[in-house]
């Protein structure tokens, strides 16, 4: 995610400098914290959060249940 950013670093808000600050923003995207630093303006930048955004709800949700199903082949 962090390339796809760099890549439409034009449509974003502060324009990021390096490399590292768009790392730090797919970062802060995928675990959805998103603490608004860094902002994107444009509709493909938008779409790419969004999608960042729901990947790392759905890695999330698929480790929890992960777990979970091993607690269970335990119990």
């Amino acid at each position: 995610y962090a390339l796809c950013f760099w890549s439409v670093r034009a449509q974003l808000y502060p324009t990021p400098d390096t490399i590292f600050e768009t790392i730090y923003l797919a970062g802060v995207t995928f675990l959805t914290v998103g603490y608004g630093e860094i902002v994107p303006r444009g509709t493909l930048s938008r779409a790419l959060a969004l999608g960042a955004g729901a990947s790392g709800m759905a890695i999330f949700a698929l480790v929890v249940s992960l777990f979970f199903t091993l607690y269970a082949a335990f119990e």
